[in-house]
């Protein structure tokens, strides 16, 4: 994918920062609409790094990736019967979901950074995981559904189509 400047429609290699002609920043962008197989290569080259953007698109294909790991898993768990219909969950099931917390948390924050907000934000899903791991907690149950609702309704939110403080769009 190459860039091109804006100001003398110089085409410049992907890395540059720059237009190699005028020196004019260039803003980085894509044709395209991220696609699923994309997104999910996205997620795990950038699995922990918590700088930058990431689209809409990018973020919602990841999460239904995030989901259908979790689903296979279940029923993995459920075929091998390590699932506990108690906790909601089985072996698999936690040991995948360890596994990808920081990627998803990393995710959302770049996330929150698309739409310019911070990525501290992502800490209002806090009450959520203590309930994944202490399930009697069922008071945090209704907490983590209270705080998670401005999450949702950031993450459905456009990207900003500016540079922000936290880096050129990813169109």
């Amino acid at each position: 994918m190459a860039n091109f400047c804006s100001e003398c429609k110089t085409e410049n290699s992907e890395k540059s920062k720059f237009c190699s002609s005028c020196g004019t920043a260039l803003v980085i962008t894509q044709s395209k609409m991220t696609s699923f197989p994309d997104a999910i290569k996205l997620f795990f080259r950038r699995c922990f790094d918590f700088r930058g953007r990431s689209t809409r698109a990018e973020y919602w294909w990841a999460i239904l990736f995030l989901i259908l790991v979790s689903l296979v898993l279940a029923g993995i768990d459920a075929l091998i019967g390590t699932f506990d219909s108690e906790l909601g969950i089985g072996f698999l099931g936690a040991f995948g979901g360890l596994v990808l917390l920081i990627p998803e948390i990393s995710l959302g924050v770049r996330r929150l950074h698309d739409i310019n907000k911070s990525g501290k934000l992502i800490l209002l899903l806090l009450p959520m995981y203590l309930s994944f791991f202490f399930p009697l907690l069922d008071s945090i149950s209704l907490i983590s559904f209270g705080l998670s609702l401005p999450l949702l309704w950031w993450a459905i939110q456009p990207s900003n189509k500016e540079t922000n403080k936290y880096g050129p769009p990813r169109l």
